[in-house]
């Protein structure tokens, strides 16, 4: 190996050493011996980074690759290293902390809906919002993800962010659990925190888990997230059907005699995190990480990776797909609780049902469709979606079909429809993730995702002020069922009025989500479209026009989340009030 000369500053330059009694003549091969500590060392552990802006390369040898490219993974797991078995006790600890996530996620999620439509009475946009304001920290993964990549605690970047997230939401829900009284306000600000606190653990865990997805055989890569989601899924039915049966009492407007209150089940979330993370998360093996990046370069690497065809592609396909897709009547929440008082068991079998079918979808999609055309599937799960969605139409006109049971029925084969579609937004992840970028790549794609979700929401809120009738709970109640209901002078509207622009609300959402099947030609088709479309340059202006993106779908979407939650702003119409 040739010894020369490095830039000034260098650990690794080469060193006149005492054991010669001549300076080394350039060019000359020198035994390590003959090296200084320094040099010797550095010449097997450190590599030079390329400079930033590096000039033309020296004829007659090839330009350098300046950019991270997409992975291909070629080669077999034997060659690279093989998966490690996931269910063995250095690793149980992913697989139990998404068991914790399916549980903390359904409870939060699902048991303020009863308190306002219920306890405190809210309008539409207030009580269709409230979800989406607690799960607002997953439009802000990209940061977590860059966290625990470029911030190690005690030389590690996983292990310590999940012990940290895990223990933070533990504290708060022992904390929610003691407290005397609650408030809308005060239990979603609270929620929110807790849902600050664990996704702070997802991300890191996230990481983990794409990394390890990337040693899998090329044909069953896929496999291990799968798994994972159908856990999360499958105890996200558990915790649905906990809200269903145990939140069912007077405290929520339930019709059971006995229920618990919402700082009563705060207490099974700290007994399962408690029991689940504690008894897994000591025993969790990672390995020490490699060379580190500054936060500088990172920055730079991850700006160059958009700029790659598969990514801003992907990117694009995904956020246009979801924000378009997700469209929906937001009044029909509402209009249930007033025309047949649909009730918080209802609500919650509706969710536990969802997410059982969620976890079906995800078993379905890794046993038969995880080689099938993503396009098709997309298309398949987002006009399934609207096929059920317009089913809400005999709810609208036909008295036998207000019924709850109804409802759920609907809801169900909805949520199967649209399994198959976030299927594929998380499986592709792997085949655009860079080894050392695991949690940001993965934190940026679903940050979009997440804050196209807040941009739906948004457009739902908004389409609620078209029809002014669908923003009003007493002019609902003119087509309410038995006494409930009000005659036309007393609710302001009559009731085929409201049904009309009811209907209307809802061919509207299904045409827009319907618009989204135009977009579906820039999603990559499956595996091998990825891998030709990394051989295309990059582009400059697509990696900034991403971020811009990014930056519009923070502001926008978690602006119009916040506005429906708190009273002094719920009224505006920008957040689907009737106006202040």
């Amino acid at each position: 190996r040739l010894a020369h000369p490095r830039r000034r500053g260098s650990s690794s330059m080469l060193q006149l050493n005492p054991k010669h009694h001549r300076s080394p003549r350039l060019g000359e091969r020198l035994a390590p011996y003959q090296q200084s500590p320094d040099a010797s060392r550095d010449r097997f552990l450190v590599t030079p980074e390329p400079p930033l802006h590096p000039g033309p390369p020296p004829p007659g040898r090839p330009p350098k690759q300046e950019t991270l490219t997409v992975p291909l993974l070629d080669v077999e797991p034997a060659i690279l290293e093989a998966a490690p078995d996931m269910w063995s006790l250095p690793q149980i600890a992913i697989y139990s902390h998404y068991a914790c996530v399916g549980m903390v996620n359904g409870l939060l999620s699902q048991t303020l809906l009863p308190y306002c439509l219920y306890v405190v009475h809210g309008q539409p946009n207030t009580c269709a919002t409230v979800s989406t304001f607690v799960n607002l920290p997953w439009g802000f993964k990209l940061a977590y993800g860059m966290l625990s990549d470029a911030v190690p605690i005690c030389g590690l970047h996983r292990k310590p962010y999940m012990v940290l997230g895990w223990g933070m939401l533990w504290g708060g829900a022992l904390l929610l659990a003691v407290l005397p009284t609650l408030t809308l306000p005060l239990a979603s600000t609270i929620f929110l925190c807790m849902t600050v606190s664990y996704l702070l653990a997802d991300c890191a865990a996230d990481a983990v888990l794409v990394a390890l997805s990337m040693r899998e055989a090329a044909e069953a890569r896929g496999s291990l997230i799968s798994t994972a989601y159908l856990i999360r899924h499958s105890v996200n039915v558990l915790a649905n059907g906990v809200v269903a049966f145990c939140y069912n009492g007077p405290p929520s407007g339930g019709s059971f005699s006995w229920g618990l209150t919402t700082q009563q089940l705060m207490w099974i979330i700290v007994a399962f995190v408690g029991v689940l993370m504690g008894a897994s998360l000591p025993f969790l093996h990672e390995a020490p990480p490699g060379k580190q990046l500054s936060f500088r370069r990172r920055c730079k690497q991850l700006l160059r990776l958009l700029q790659q065809a598969p990514v801003w592609r992907l990117i694009v396909a995904l956020v246009s797909i979801t924000t378009l897709s997700l469209v929906t009547n937001q009044a029909q929440i509402n209009a249930n609780a007033q025309w047949f008082h649909i009730e918080p068991l209802q609500l919650g079998l509706s969710a536990c049902f969802q997410s059982l079918m969620m976890a079906v979808g995800m078993w379905a999609f890794k046993r038969y469709l995880l080689q099938a055309s993503w396009r098709l599937t997309y298309a398949g799960g987002i006009l399934g979606t609207q096929l059920f969605s317009l089913l809400y139409l005999l709810t609208i006109f036909v008295p036998l079909f207000k019924n709850g049971w109804w409802y759920v029925f609907t809801q169900v084969d909805m949520s199967l429809a649209y399994a198959l579609t976030s299927a594929i937004g998380i499986v592709v992840i792997p085949e655009i993730t860079v080894p050392g970028f695991e949690g940001v790549i993965y934190g940026a794609v679903t940050t979009y995702t997440n804050q196209a979700m807040n941009v739906a929401n948004a457009i739902n809120n908004l389409l609620l002020a078209v029809w002014p009738s669908n923003t009003n709970n007493d002019e609902l109640k003119a087509c309410a069922l038995g006494r409930a209901r009000l005659s036309a002078s007393e609710a302001g509207a009559s009731c085929e009025e409201v049904q009309w622009n009811m209907a209307w609300l809802t061919l509207l959402a299904t045409a827009t989500a319907c618009l989204s099947l135009l977009f579906l030609p820039l999603m990559p088709s499956q595996k091998e479209e990825v891998r030709r479309l990394a051989e295309l340059p990059r582009s400059r202006a697509a990696g900034w026009a991403m971020l811009a993106l990014l930056a519009f779908l923070v502001i926008f979407g978690t602006t119009l989340a916040v506005l429906p939650i708190f009273p002094q702003t719920a009224c505006l119409e920008i957040a689907g009030g009737k106006g202040c």
